[in-house]
């Protein structure tokens, strides 16, 4: 599980990081094309994200806020 936390859940986290600060760092406005473009990379890793928190939250014993179990 470490691996999978810091290795591949970790390069969701960087990659959308690293995408919105290329928009947020921009020194000009960006066109149409390359906003597109950069929505199609931050959804696919925001949504990586999303779905890798989500499982980890599932995880958790119920008593810390994680998912029900199996049988309710």
């Amino acid at each position: 599980m470490k691996s999978h936390i810091h290795d591949h859940h970790q390069e969701y986290v960087d990659r959308l990081n690293k995408l919105l600060d290329k928009v947020d760092e921009s020194p000009k406005p960006l066109n149409p094309n390359e906003l597109c473009e950069l929505a199609k990379e931050i959804k696919f890793n925001a949504g990586g994200n999303i779905n890798h928190e989500f499982y980890w939250e599932s995880l958790a014993p119920i008593s810390e806020e994680g998912g029900v179990a199996p049988h309710s």
